[in-house]
């Protein structure tokens, strides 16, 4: 009795066989792939996630910074013109040859900036790729400035605004191949009381990337312009500079089609395209200076 009773004591004592050894392995290398299958597939959500957000923060800033600027601005392209039918017809072309601070070809005060595709442009046209807003200078109180008669260069012949100027420019990106950056830039205005014109001045800024559309004629038609005057609200894709008075164009289009890169899917070996988010805006000066004939320094002659 007691030998069989040590005999079963060593069979209880006994390990597990090669059979279940294997089976275990099996079943752990199993639930390691499907853990491991599932951990790549939440990074690389998470990283889509990450990349979208990214994105639509970057596009939100940029077009929030633009419809701020066209919102206070007084004129899309430059305010300084000939003076036509009671009204002042700016230009499309920044500087016109009107402007009293850049029109005999002075330069800002830190100079003509180079931008990201190596420019140092002096001139700026009013399109698809280039927007020109200028935005009133207020001193202290809150007020607009004026830039006085028979000041500047060409010499104003009467009461001016003082604005300053904002250039946005939608330029090939160095970094990708078919994509496109937006860069921002700020021009001065004449001094005032509390305000420096070479500290106002601000270098060319990248705002957004990953541009990759819409696309015309093989490039970007990131801004379009509208027409107050027609009775079709067609959107243009440029400001007539001549024959045509730029008060009438007071409407903005803002169209971006932008790449979020899905670094995250290269993980997982499973290369996919990049994702895209197209955006879209529409903002309206709420001042444009010379929309009216009456009350504004700029837009009129003493009746």
């Amino acid at each position: 009795m007691r030998r069989n009773r040590t005999f079963s004591m060593h069979r209880s004592r006994k390990g597990a066989s090669l059979v279940e050894l294997s089976i275990s392995s099996v079943v752990m290398a199993f639930v390691s792939m499907a853990v491991f299958g599932l951990l790549i597939t939440t990074m690389a959500a998470g990283n889509k996630i990450n990349n979208t957000s990214d994105t639509i923060d970057v596009s939100r800033t940029a077009l929030e910074r633009i419809s701020q600027n066209v919102r206070t601005g007084r004129s899309l392209g430059d305010v300084f013109g000939s003076l036509v039918g009671g009204r002042i017809q700016g230009s499309s072309v920044f500087p016109s040859n009107q402007n009293p601070i850049y029109g005999a070809g002075q330069s800002p005060p830190n100079g003509w900036p180079i931008w990201a595709d190596g420019r140092s442009l002096s001139s700026f046209v009013v399109d698809s790729q280039t927007l020109v807003v200028q935005v009133p200078i207020f001193d202290p109180n809150g007020f607009p400035t004026a830039i006085p008669p028979f000041t500047g260069q060409p010499a104003t012949s009467q009461v001016q605004d003082n604005v300053e100027t904002h250039v946005y420019r939608v330029i090939p990106d160095p970094q990708n191949n078919g994509e496109w950056i937006m860069q921002w830039a700020r021009f001065p205005g004449m001094a005032a009381e509390g305000y420096v014109p070479a500290a106002a001045q601000s270098q060319p800024q990248t705002i957004c990337t990953g541009i990759i559309g819409p696309l015309q004629n093989g490039l970007p038609c990131v801004f379009q312009y509208l027409d107050k005057t027609d009775p079709s609200g067609t959107p243009q894709n440029n400001i007539p500079n001549g024959g045509t008075d730029i008060a009438a164009f007071s409407g903005l289009i803002v169209n971006l089609e932008l790449s979020h890169h899905q670094n995250s899917s290269q993980i997982a070996g499973r290369y996919k395209q990049p994702g895209v988010l197209a955006l879209k805006t529409e903002v309206f000066l709420r001042n444009n200076s010379l929309a009216t004939t009456v009350g504004m320094p700029s837009t009129a002659v003493a009746p």
